[in-house]
């Protein structure tokens, strides 16, 4: 399966990596394009650690994942499923870390109202 593969009309990634952007959405509302963008380097780099080919991802000057497309056709969906959680996982810690539970669980209810409580 391609890295694109249900991928929607208007979709800047295949359909995994819409959580990426959900959050890029509100997160950058509360902390900027720029803090985002940084904060989202830094989670992806990290990510990388964990999963080799988000080495080959960058964040884009939106604080948007660019680079999947190029992955195309490389990447089965067990893989991509792999470096969406590592980079979500990631990007979640250091919201915690910076803006505290309380404020990231808001946020994250603001995306996803049905969201069963977390424990951060």
């Amino acid at each position: 399966k391609g890295a694109t593969k249900g991928a929607t009309k208007g979709a800047t990634g295949p359909v995994a990596f819409r959580v990426c952007e959900k959050m890029r959405i509100v997160f950058s509302t509360l902390m900027g394009t720029v803090g985002f963008r940084t904060l989202s380097a830094r989670a992806l780099s990290l990510a990388g650690r964990e999963v080799s080919w988000l080495v080959e991802m960058k964040i884009g000057p939106d604080g948007s994942l660019q680079g999947l497309a190029e992955l195309e056709g490389k990447l089965d969906e067990k893989s991509i499923v792999a470096g969406e959680t590592a980079l979500v996982s990631q990007l979640l810690v250091l919201m915690v870390t910076f803006i505290g539970s309380d404020l990231t669980l808001q946020l994250l209810r603001d995306i996803w109202p049905e969201m069963d409580d977390l424990n951060f």
